[in-house]
């Protein structure tokens, strides 16, 4: 869990947190807290990989 995510106390934390582990468990491949330069992304998930 990011540094970023455990400045906040608030249930938008908690809720991010149940996101992610959830999408980590399906295999998505999950990020928290990433930086931009526009300012941060709370979730980013994409799917697991698939092969043909």
């Amino acid at each position: 869990m990011s540094y970023d995510l455990r400045r906040y106390q608030d249930y938008e934390s908690y809720w991010q947190t149940v996101m992610y582990v959830l999408l980590t468990m399906l295999g998505y491949h999950t990020e928290a807290e990433r930086h931009t330069s526009e300012g941060s992304i709370d979730l980013l998930s994409r799917p697991p990989a698939t092969s043909t």
